[in-house]
């Protein structure tokens, strides 16, 4: 059949029916990258999908490729009356040819837009260019068309343009250059054989019949993405339910039971001063409802500024500078180009590790997809561990991330994370499962509400006055940075806007957390619970110059956070007002579960601590790469050591302070040089802490280019 210039319609109808099984081969192909792949080679992962990713790959993309497909049908038509190439062309070479031709200048747009001034978007151009020449050759007719027309095709495409990113920026990223190349040449020759033994295959199968061409009917080609679709996406279901937790204990299943449940929440950067428990107007009534049947403490310790250590800490009840998992600490030679590499060395013993060997289930579901993401290793233990790692966040070479970002521009939203209604949704189906079980569990969930760039949905994004529409995401950061780096101040207008965010964020979580509790009361799993509830840190708004968290001071408003405990089957009130660390949280769940306390830990029981104990808390601050570089002043390792209702602060840049948080809880009259005895006394008992606590850095962590995306996209990179 040879393009003539007429039957318009017919071109159309066939290019569209070509453009969409092209996309439809596209759409197979990057779920396998994203989501499929990244299963098989994390076991335990649990990456959920979901029916908006599902309609993108199997709706959007489809509908897309038939829109394009159908647009260079008209093209051909009408360019076939002028150039003779299009008329010696044969259809069932040259519309395949453009359905592939649509879906690789497709990727490149699409990276052109997202990374304009990236060194891959030449590679990629190139390899475009040089698949297109190829391209066009396979639309003409002889010998060269037809073994073109094996190799370019849209599943080969797909796998050579998704593919060679894909496998440089996960398995090669620290590799050399000579190894990149290398696997890059044998990946290519491996996708060329394939797609000759599917030709074979198929040839073979079809031996004998007579073929009709392109001329596939759009019924049959919808059947086509139907199985296409339900192979990929019950693939990739499975793969989730296989990671539902089994006990990983080898001891009878029947031992744990009877034991209490463990729920602990992370509410990600809530200061403790914003908590309508803590005496704050109007964020968190649900929350001072369930103050009523818990103990709250007022003067709990983050054991860090960020939520990578302070994490580390609660789950091995040990301080920074001894689990290690930390930023980087200037000056001693741990200074790195990845900050935030070092994660928890697998030597150390996690709670979730303790009850799993205890016949508990542990299970975890997780907002903020970067300090928890796998590659610090805080996942250790959980036999089930949901995070958002379905998106392409960060990795550019795929569609998915430029059809998201005009989703953003469209719906307005800039969240890097899960909100906490998708969090429930998430952890009551885990509950159901739990509860037919029959065995205790120990499950975290974390929320991220309150992080920055602030984003509560409404009502709660007007609930207090101050919304300034026009304050972006990354009009936030770049205010951040200026902030941190001394170059501005925040201005009235900004810090109510921010303030006002912030605490709507609050209130937001507060509202999806009393669901929570209700959903284990619905379930009869919450009376015997211990049910930990607090945060990893607190958050700056201009205060002494610092905006965010993460490496800039151990000042109250950065380590004072939220702790109330409810312990099983008791509804009594009570106020805990001595100064306890998040380092306690640990030995004080095995205490409650009847389990063996670690000898060598920091933290010790809450419940066998007495009102007015001498005990001291320490708070470490690590700066990030990007704070060093932005100013002097973060060249340094900050350090609190915390004793009654005195607290000393020591940088390694020389700064000494001391507060007296019962008369000046803002920390506003540095007593330093007025008691410097106690002073002294206090600079010796943290020094003599360091000297008993120095340990091992463990391997610095080579972050593979999603984590790093991540954590920059959460505003932990700068």
């Amino acid at each position: 059949m040879k393009i003539v210039g007429n039957e318009i319609t017919e071109k159309i109808y066939i290019g569209a029916v070509q453009g969409l099984m092209a996309w439809t081969a596209y759409a197979a192909v990057e779920c396998s990258f994203l989501s499929i792949i990244t299963r098989l080679r994390q076991p335990g992962a649990a990456i959920p999908l979901e029916g908006r990713e599902a309609a993108l790959l199997f709706g959007v993309y489809p509908v897309v490729g038939l829109l394009l497909g159908g647009l260079s049908g008209l093209v051909l038509s009408l360019a076939a009356r002028r150039v003779s190439f299009l008329r010696k062309a044969t259809a069932e070479n040259l519309f395949p040819a453009a359905a592939t031709f649509t879906l690789i200048w497709a990727l490149v747009l699409n990276l052109a837009v997202l990374s304009p001034l990236g060194p891959s978007i030449w590679v990629r151009l190139l390899f475009a260019v040089l698949l297109s020449v190829g391209l066009a050759r396979r639309a003409g007719t002889g010998m060269w068309a037809g073994r073109l027309g094996i190799l370019l095709n849209p599943w080969t495409a797909s796998l050579l343009l998704l593919g060679l990113p894909w496998m440089n920026s996960n398995l090669l990223l620290h590799s050399s250059g000579a190894a990149k190349a290398v696997s890059s040449a044998a990946y290519l020759i491996a996708v060329s054989l394939i797609a000759w033994a599917f030709h074979w295959a198929a040839r073979t199968a079809s031996s004998g019949k007579s073929s009709k061409g392109p001329r596939i009917s759009f019924r049959n080609a919808l059947a086509r993405l139907a199985v296409i679709a339900i192979i990929v996406l019950g693939t990739a279901s499975f793969l989730e339910y296989r990671a539902y937790p089994k006990a990983r204990s080898s001891r009878p299943a029947t031992e744990g039971v009877g034991r209490p449940n463990v729920v602990l929440v992370v509410l990600d950067t809530v200061r403790a001063d914003h908590l309508s428990v803590y005496g704050y107007a109007g964020t968190t009534p649900h929350l001072k409802q369930f103050a009523e049947e818990a103990t709250l403490f007022t003067r709990a310790i983050a054991p860090s500024d960020v939520t990578l250590s302070s994490h580390a800490s609660l789950f091995t009840g040990l301080y920074a500078s001894r689990h290690g998992a930390h930023l980087s600490e200037p000056g001693s030679g741990q200074m790195l180009h990845d900050p935030g590499s070092f994660p928890l060395a697998d030597k150390f013993h996690t709670l979730a590790e303790i009850l799993s060997e205890s016949g508990y289930l542990t299970m975890a579901v997780i907002a903020n997809p970067g300090y928890l993401g796998r590659g610090f290793h805080l996942d250790q233990g959980f036999a089930y561990y949901s995070l958002p790692s379905f998106s392409a966040a960060g990795r550019e070479f795929y569609l998915r991330e430029g059809l998201q970002e005009l989703w953003r521009a469209f719906s307005g939203s800039q969240l890097g994370y899960w909100r906490a209604e998708e969090v429930n949704r998430r952890v009551f189906p885990l509950l159901v499962r739990a509860r037919k079980d029959g065995r205790p569990f120990f499950l975290f969930v974390n929320y991220m509400d309150a992080h920055e760039p602030y984003g509560p949905p409404p009502p709660f994004d007007t609930l207090f006055p101050g919304k300034d529409e026009t304050m972006t995401a990354t009009r936030y950061y770049e205010l951040e940075a200026e902030v941190n780096a001394r170059a501005r101040y925040i201005t009235d207008r900004e810090r109510r806007h921010i303030l006002s965010q912030y605490d709507g964020g609050i209130a937001y979580l507060d509202f999806q957390l009393a669901k929570l509790m209700t959903r284990l009361k619905q379930l009869d799993l919450y009376e015997n619970s211990l049910i930990i509830i607090t945060a990893d840190h607190g958050q700056a708004f201009g205060e002494r110059s610092f905006s965010g968290h993460g490496g800039l001071s151990v000042y109250q408003d950065l380590v004072h956070v939220p702790l109330l405990i409810r312990y099983p089957n008791r509804h009594q009130k009570a106020v805990m007002k001595d100064v306890v660390s998040l380092v306690d949280i640990m030995p004080t769940a095995l205490d409650v579960l009847g389990l063996e306390i670690p000898k060598d830990i920091d933290g010790q029981s809450l419940r066998k601590q007495n009102e007015g104990s001498s005990k001291i808390v320490i708070s470490e601050s690590f700066p990030e790469a990007g704070l060093i570089a932005s100013h002097p002043r973060f060249h340094r390792v900050e350090r609190a050591l915390f004793a009654g209702s005195l607290k000393f602060i020591y940088s390694t840049a020389g700064k000494r302070e001391l507060y007296d948080l019962s008369q000046d809880p803002n920390e506003t009259t540095n007593l330093y040089s007025a008691k410097r005895g106690v002073s002294r006394e206090m600079e010796a008992k943290l020094n003599e802490w360091l000297r008993g606590v120095r340990a091992e850095y463990p391997t610095p962590s080579q972050l593979d280019k999603e984590t790093l995306d991540r954590l920059r996209s959460l505003g932990y990179l700068q």
